[in-house]
């Protein structure tokens, strides 16, 4: 029995942990095949949606005295109070398990620590005229099931996160991980929870594709004798050591396919040195499929996605870029790499659990200036406390951004540059990450229009926060 028709058996009785983006989707789909007659509604706050749920259980103690017999979970929720409390024989599920049991056509899985967006939608664009249809699903924002299809010869590019992967690995044609490090450790237990959570995204696929630039994945790719394997910093004997039948490689000029040249770097319209790594493991899941028509393609007009080093504009010679994406100081730091000195990134957020330490040696060498803004900026002050940079405090993103500006002006030399890449989440201010670049964006184009700046190129002293 599928789970869709296990979940139209129970009548209705069932129980949604959370009302995000996934579980609206999936009572959409409930919906439609006749499953939903008696719902309840479980979640730790938030508002009730009118006419929709027969009963509802919000705030402190939201998953006591479970009755139910079945439960859609939100993927941020964790299911261990679930599978304790709940009657014995209920059913757990969730969107992406409900897509997994109905959709036809191949899967293109993608996980890691960075990246998945923008591989996840490099993958979708190299395969759009080689199938009938292809989307973009999952955690790139939007949930796989709104875009079902049941007939053959549809192809989706699905982002998966550690949360999703922590309770299902959905079947996949192919399966990428991009890369590991530390992340999301404020929700799982530990790195080897996290760890084990990626790595499922293999359990189920037909061709395992692996990157080799973390040491992670390549004690990973040892194991699981990877399809196809790819790397912006190993040489072709290094890749050759494990064993894939596709070694995907980029030089800084050009990308190689098993050693022959199929892209001219040169000619991408992706910035950053880490989006040749995206190129390459987008060429490495689409092997046998894309060509170099495709690549060239792509590649040559795809700017990138919104939030991710994304330039905004200029004004007195300042530019602006918005990452907020970078929730994580690995990410941020990936981001500093890519620019020269004259850098001021307005870091701080809510945190992940996540040492700031290693996020010194990148603002060493190309910050002149930082801006701390959010819930965490005193405990990323002391992490940086030992570098000689000037240093702001800033109670709103307004503030943030003008002071960046300042500080670029003064000391940014001739690359001055304001980045929002906080190194943290947006929770204690925005509703999500882009909210919160969607708010950079604003300040920083107040700025650029301005006609008077007077007031902001008069310099402040600096006061660490």
């Amino acid at each position: 029995m599928s789970l869709s028709e296990r979940l139209t058996a129970l009548g209705g009785d069932i129980s949604f942990i959370g009302y995000g983006k996934s579980n609206r989707a999936a009572l959409a789909y409930l919906r439609a095949i006749g499953a939903v007659n008696d719902l309840t509604l479980r979640q730790a706050g938030g508002d009730v949606p009118p006419g929709i749920f027969r009963r509802a259980f919000v705030g402190e103690g939201y998953l006591s005295n479970l009755t139910e017999r079945a439960y859609i979970i939100s993927p941020g929720v964790r299911r261990d109070a679930l599978y304790a409390g709940a009657p014995e024989g209920a059913l757990v599920t969730s969107e992406i398990e409900l897509f997994d049991d109905a959709a036809a056509g191949d899967i293109f899985a993608v996980t890691g620590s960075d990246g998945k967006s923008t591989v996840t939608t490099l993958i979708s664009l190299l395969i759009a005229k080689h199938y009938r249809r292809v989307d973009a699903v999952g955690n790139i924002g939007r949930p796989a099931l709104t875009a079902l299809c049941t007939e053959a010869g549809a192809a989706y590019a699905l982002e998966l996160s550690s949360f999703q992967l922590m309770y299902h690995a959905p079947r996949s044609y192919a399966a990428c991980l991009t890369g590991i490090s530390e992340n999301h450790l404020n929700w799982h237990l530990d790195m080897r929870e996290y760890i084990a959570a990626k790595r499922r995204i293999f359990s189920r696929t037909e061709r395992a594709v692996i990157g080799l630039d973390c040491g992670e994945c390549r004690e990973i790719a040892k194991e699981i004798h990877p399809f196809a394997v790819f790397s912006a910093e190993l040489s072709d004997a290094e890749t050759a050591r494990y064993g894939a039948e596709v070694c995907v490689r980029a030089d800084g000029e050009r990308i190689y396919i098993n050693g022959r040249a199929v892209y001219d770097l040169r000619r991408a319209a992706l910035p950053g040195g880490y989006n040749v790594k995206n190129m390459c493991a987008a060429v490495a899941m689409t092997a046998g499929i894309a060509d170099e028509g495709d690549f060239s393609r792509v590649f040559d007009s795809f700017p990138g996605l919104r939030h991710r080093r994304e330039y905004i504009g200029e004004c007195l010679g300042v530019g602006f870029y918005d990452s907020s994406i970078d929730s994580t100081p690995a990410r941020c730091e990936s981001t500093l790499e890519s620019f020269p000195r004259g850098v001021v990134p307005i870091l701080g957020g809510r945190g992940k659990n996540l040492s700031y330490d290693t996020l010194g040696r990148s603002l060493a060498k190309c910050a002149a200036g930082v801006v701390l803004i959010g819930e965490n900026r005193g405990e990323i002050a002391a992490a940086l406390s030992g570098l000689d940079i000037p240093t702001v405090a800033a109670g709103s993103m307004t503030e943030a951004v003008e002071a960046a500006f300042r500080l670029a002006l003064r000391y940014g030399g001739g690359s001055p540059t304001v980045l929002l890449s906080p190194a943290s989440t947006s929770f204690d201010m925005y509703e999500n990450f882009e909210r919160r670049g969607d708010d950079f964006r604003a300040c920083a184009i107040k700025i650029i229009k301005s006609k008077d700046t007077a007031g902001l190129t008069d310099y402040r002293p600096p006061t660490a926060g």
